[in-house]
């Protein structure tokens, strides 16, 4: 049986603080013919990785809060860039935001492009978990991408075909 959906962990760290010429960088898909066995797979790796990172500051995972908090030197390059106008500074750019782990939910029939570093780009995901020193801005948009990824746990269980167009379906459901 073919699955309707997989996971996909995907992420870039600094080896050492401020330095982004030698990243390490996250992309790993995770498939099964059960999605739960996926996602947890998903969920494990991405626990590994920021344990390992954890380890180097000889610390353990206790909270989000407290492992972003830890992780600061990896996940924030403190380099300010500004946007201007006729020379004037309209706004702060986020420089860091590809910085730290998400999981998204991939559908399998998501249409791709690949990226000039040659990695497929999945148009039709859901970002499922973050661990990023910006998560918190994320985290209604994380809550509902759950709703969603629920739905279609519930579709599945209940034998319907799910495709991308079901993902939208749940989607607008919850509006």
């Amino acid at each position: 049986m073919k699955t309707p959906f997989f996971y996909l962990v995907s992420g870039t760290f600094m080896r050492s603080p401020g330095d982004l010429s030698n990243p390490v960088e996250v992309n790993q898909l995770f498939k099964h013919e059960s999605p739960s066995v996926a996602r947890k797979a998903a969920f494990r790796f991405c626990q590994n990785y920021i344990d390992v990172f954890l380890e180097s500051k000889d610390e353990k995972f206790r909270s989000p809060q407290q492992a972003i908090q830890v992780l600061d030197d990896f996940i924030n390059t403190r380099q300010r860039e500004f946007a201007r106008v006729a020379g004037q500074i309209i706004d702060e750019i986020e420089t860091d935001f590809d910085l730290g782990i998400a999981i998204y939910l991939v559908m399998a029939d998501s249409k791709t492009c690949l990226s000039l570093e040659g990695e497929t780009i999945y148009q039709e995901k859901l970002l499922i978990h973050l661990m990023s020193k910006n998560m918190d801005e994320y985290r209604a948009l994380i809550d509902q991408n759950l709703l969603v990824e629920q739905g279609l746990f519930d579709r599945l269980i209940g034998g319907q075909t799910i495709s991308g167009a079901s993902m939208q379906r749940s989607r607008e459901d919850l509006s």
